[in-house]
């Protein structure tokens, strides 16, 4: 009887282990499902942000520099001749074409807001060997209502990402966008860039707004995306912030910094 009693004890107490152990773990699994979409989605745009890509044309650039440096050089007033001898003849025509200065077209845009966000990166995925199509790529987020996955009756806010593999003069336009987050509530973006080095921004637009951002890309951007679990009633939120740093945001340098910058560097 008193092996029968122990081994009853014994028996419920391991019962007991095994369910709250059962309990835990799903628990545990449940809190990573929530969060396992929010943070895949912060890692994508983290990761296109990353490699953000500011392209100019340096030779187009040397080249009206040297144009403009020359025009410079030829308005300059000759040393007089010797005395005893005349002057040259001074030219007969001038070619307008002689100074001329190459058109610049600039594709690399960012055009962040509070809200959504548009730019350009190196992160275009190509799923054909050897596809005629280069590294840069435009993609936008943003946020709009779409069909949920597992119930096509409803719907909610989605994420959505906007890829095209052409750059063009719209950056904000064409491509194709696909949701890739449901039920999210909000998504904040600041900005952190030359000029404003201690303090965040709402907004950085490289052709519109202070001068400091004109043509320049920031240097990192705080994402805050923020979703509602609708397994939980009422509904849970659950936000999650990361700062994406611009690896090489390829940006003209400064004149502050051309001034202190030793030659050949």
């Amino acid at each position: 009887m008193i092996a029968v009693v122990i081994m009853a004890f014994i028996s419920i107490f391991t019962s007991r282990m095994i369910q709250q152990g059962v309990q835990a773990k799903t628990k545990i699994q449940s809190e990573i499902d929530r969060t396992s979409g929010l943070k895949a989605g912060l890692a994508l745009i983290t990761q296109d942000l990353q490699v953000s890509f500011n392209y100019h044309d340096v030779n187009a650039e040397l080249y009206n520099a040297a144009q403009t440096a020359r025009q410079a050089q030829s308005a300059t007033p000759k040393t007089p001749p010797p005395p005893g001898t005349s002057p040259p003849p001074p030219p007969t025509t001038t070619d307008p074409d002689k100074f001329k200065l190459k058109i610049i077209n600039t594709f690399t845009r960012f055009f962040g807001e509070v809200d959504k966000l548009n730019f350009t990166s190196l992160n275009n995925f190509r799923s054909v060997k050897n596809l005629q199509e280069s590294d840069q790529v435009e993609i936008g987020y943003y946020l709009d209502t779409c069909t949920s996955r597992l119930k096509k009756s409803e719907s909610s806010k989605c994420l959505w990402r906007r890829v095209s593999p052409y750059i063009d003069d719209e950056v904000k336009e064409g491509g194709t966008a696909s949701p890739i987050l449901e039920n999210v509530k909000s998504l904040h973006f600041r900005y952190l860039g030359y000029g404003h080095e201690e303090e965040w921004l709402d907004r950085w637009v490289t052709e519109q707004g202070e001068e400091v951002m004109k043509g320049r890309f920031p240097n990192a951007v705080e994402i805050t995306l923020t979703i509602y679990d609708k397994r939980t009633e009422p509904p849970k939120d659950i936000a999650m912030t990361v700062v994406a740093a611009v690896r090489f945001p390829n940006n003209r340098p400064t004149e502050a910094a051309s001034a202190t910058t030793p030659p050949g560097r």
